[in-house]
């Protein structure tokens, strides 16, 4: 898969998965639930075949684009406390989150077949998603992470 065709595929899924809050104050948890896993599916198959197709890491690996998304959701949906609770899960739920920081880094770089195959810091798209991700990857955390230990 092309870097713009992913882009533009990836972009809205992930700002959707993001709304976490709004989802489960507009539809409850169940529901929220159901649409995050809508959501979630298609991320992880348009990840991995960014993955597959650019060969910059192993499409296994995409896996952990979705991962702290469906932690909240499932976590949600089933009212634990356990982040509340237990120190090591939320410095587990933190690693998910530096994880999908790093893969999406990665599938946003230029991969085999992309245009101009420049190296990663000297490419202004890259700079600036790399930019965009850590923005995104920092404040989600932060609001799933405070609702989460507030249950």
């Amino acid at each position: 898969m092309e870097r713009r065709t992913y882009i533009y595929l990836s972009t809205p899924l992930l700002v959707f998965l993001s709304c976490g809050r709004l989802l489960e104050a507009q539809l409850g948890a169940t529901w929220a639930l159901v649409v995050a896993a809508a959501l979630i599916l298609p991320t992880w198959g348009i990840v991995w075949a960014r993955l597959y197709r650019a060969q910059m890491l192993r499409p296994e690996f995409a896996v952990l684009s979705i991962l702290p998304h469906s932690i909240y959701f499932i976590s949600k949906q089933a009212d634990t406390a356990l982040f509340a609770q237990s120190p090591a899960c939320q410095n587990l739920y933190a690693l998910t989150w530096l994880a999908f920081a790093g893969v999406s880094m990665a599938s946003v770089s230029t991969g085999r077949g992309d245009t101009p195959a420049r190296r990663p810091l000297q490419d202004p798209v890259f700079l600036l998603l790399s930019f965009l991700i850590l923005i995104y990857t920092v404040t989600t955390f932060f609001q799933y992470y405070t609702d989460l230990t507030s249950l």
